[in-house]
């Protein structure tokens, strides 16, 4: 729960200090927690962003999706289920390596998983979990990866709110829906 910051000098996110951040019981807040932290501002001319978390856009998802179709051209499939309200695509990657069956039978079962990420757009470390499962299952040398693509076919939304995430909401889209609800 320590804050990072950046700034117009700066631009590199960094974690405040420890000893800066307080977490603590309000009486005022009706015994709810409060996160406060103590920040000087050491340039007036500064423009200072602060996060939760390491932040991980829209626009950073299109550039990895678009490099990791480069580097590895075969291993997966992307598409478009859709655009969102304000014309952002929501990608569809699919890792299909799977042996089909020329009958399907109860022994010829294929198994999928599908991966939702970034339905509340507050939540940016799912998109580095999502970005490290897409890597791990894109690398060919991989014996796991490998098996894992051999028998589970994977589909997965790597940010199903990419209004929300532009936005820079926190749970819900740009209409202020929570898309969990």
């Amino acid at each position: 729960m320590t804050p990072l910051v950046k700034s117009t000098s700066r631009p590199k996110w960094q974690r405040l200090p420890r000893c800066e951040v307080f977490y603590y019981k309000s009486p005022v807040h009706q015994n709810h927690y409060v996160l406060s932290f103590a920040f000087g501002f050491d340039k007036e001319d500064e423009v200072y962003q602060f996060a939760l978390t390491f932040p991980y856009s829209y626009s950073k998802m299109q550039a990895y999706l678009n490099a990791l179709e480069l580097k590895y051209p075969e291993a997966f499939e992307r598409s478009t289920l859709g655009m969102s309200i304000q014309n952002r695509k929501l990608e569809l990657i699919t890792f299909d390596d799977v042996k089909k069956p020329d009958k399907v039978d109860q022994k010829n079962v294929i198994h999928m998983v599908v991966i939702l990420a970034r339905i509340h757009p507050g939540e940016s470390p799912a998109s580095y979990v999502v970005q490290g499962l897409i890597e791990f299952l894109a690398a060919a040398n991989q014996p796991i990866s490998k098996a894992l693509r051999e028998h589970v076919v994977f589909k997965i939304v790597p940010m199903l709110n990419p209004d929300g995430v532009f936005l820079g909401n926190n749970r819900c889209n740009v209409i202020g829906h929570d898309l969990n609800r």
